[in-house]
């Protein structure tokens, strides 16, 4: 689906990936003289685009869909946490990094990175290279993910799923999903959204041993999620607000599209430097083997319908 773009460089009708594109056009070609006030837009835009969202979906099927999602969830995360653990054993991977590339991989992305980060007090060098991993790989699935799903004539329901269970970042989960349909949108939207609720659990899991745990600060960035399950609510029971439905989805999406051109403005040269060779081929295979298992399952309905 491609939605119109007004502003930040780009006028015109572009999707998701073209407005990622442009981001990191954007950035390298100026440098983003914006880049000190970018992260902190780039979160509040992600948060109220998600938010939108909420008030396209009936709260019933939210409900059925994330009820089913759980068990998945649970295994996926462990069993990339064992993956991670295994390939930090074989490639010599540093022990912090080891453990916010499996946060990442498993959860979503830079925000479960950002949560496990302040629990273990890991280094700021540390994260960045989780970070920077993160990104990378992001970028390349929502330009992959998109055509790789009708290449193997994956239905909306099963895409949804996959990218929700293999790509990081809810941005990029939404914005491969939102390419592929309004089933594979609200499937995919729902199961990373249930996937990031385990945030908490999993820093508090984490940092147990640790001293100066704040499992709360985990669950406050996580706001978002009431904020769609409150509009699912309202648009799916309150009827006389219903036909505003259609315009305040169609603005969250265009929302996204913004939010990705914003992640993109803030890619740097100094992001393949600070990654390294080591973090990211670990980061690489464990999310190519998690891509794999995840579309293995999918596709033979060991998971999902």
């Amino acid at each position: 689906m491609a939605v119109t773009v007004i502003g930040l460089g780009a006028v015109g009708t572009v999707s998701s990936p073209q407005a990622l594109i442009l981001g990191i056009v954007f950035a390298l070609l100026t440098g983003n003289p914006f880049s000190a006030h970018t992260k902190k837009v780039t979160t509040w835009c992600l948060c109220f685009a998600v938010m939108g969202l909420g008030a396209g979906m009936d709260i019933g099927v939210v409900g059925r869909q994330g009820i089913a999602s759980v068990a998945t969830t649970l295994l996926f995360i462990l069993l990339t946490f064992f993956l991670s653990h295994l390939l930090s054993r074989v490639m010599k991977t540093e022990g912090e990094i080891a453990v916010l590339l499996s946060s990442g991989t498993a959860i979503c992305g830079g925000s479960a990175i950002a949560a496990v980060a302040s629990v273990i007090g890991a280094r700021a060098e540390n994260v960045s290279v989780a970070l920077g991993c993160v990104f990378i790989l992001n970028s390349v699935a929502l330009l992959i993910f998109p055509p790789i799903g009708h290449a193997l004539g994956m239905d909306q329901s099963q895409f949804g799923l996959w990218s929700a269970l293999a790509i990081h970042d809810t941005s990029s989960v939404v914005g491969a999903s939102l390419q592929y349909g309004a089933v594979a949108l609200g499937v995919a939207t729902t199961t990373k959204l249930v996937r990031a609720l385990w945030i908490a659990p999993m820093s508090f899991a984490i940092g147990m041993s640790r001293p100066g745990t704040n499992g709360w600060q985990a669950i406050k960035k996580q706001w978002f999620i009431l904020g769609f399950l409150i509009l699912s609510c309202l648009f799916t029971w309150v009827a006389p607000i219903q036909p505003f439905a259609a315009p305040i989805t169609l603005g969250a999406k265009r929302l996204m599209v913004i939010t990705l051109f914003l992640i993109g403005s803030a890619f740097t040269g100094e992001n393949f430097r600070k990654v390294g060779v080591r973090p990211l081929i670990h980061s690489v295979v464990l999310w190519i083997s998690m891509t794999l298992i995840s579309i293995t399952a999918v596709k033979l309905n060991w998971i999902g319908n």
